[in-house]
């Protein structure tokens, strides 16, 4: 197990570096979760580590190529599908780097 410190705004966090397999999201409490709990709106790891930088949009339908797939919004704590026909290339640039990804479009 290997303790980590983490900044996280204007605070600390310590994190304990769990021994997760590698589909399994590695908790700060030092639990392990599958990998598709992380960000999916509940606390699965009892700390809520699972859900810490999560956002309210995500990327689903494909896990083979991690930077494809449809674009969800959440609204109401529920995750939805948005309509990609009305899209401009500015409009999937910004959700390419709220997503973490190379805005090259």
């Amino acid at each position: 197990m290997k303790l980590t410190l983490i900044l996280l705004g204007a605070s600390f966090v310590f994190r304990i570096q769990a021994q997760c397999s590698s589909n399994q999201f590695a908790c700060s409490n030092g639990n392990c979760v599958p990998s598709e709990y992380q960000c999916d709106r509940y606390n699965d790891c009892a700390d809520n580590s699972d859900e810490v930088g999560c956002g309210d949009i995500r990327l689903t339908g494909t896990e083979s190529i991690v930077s494809k797939g449809n674009v969800e919004l959440c609204i109401l704590n529920r995750f939805n599908a948005i309509c990609g026909n009305v899209w401009s290339s500015n409009d999937a640039k910004v959700v390419c780097r709220q997503l973490g990804f190379n805005s090259n479009v």
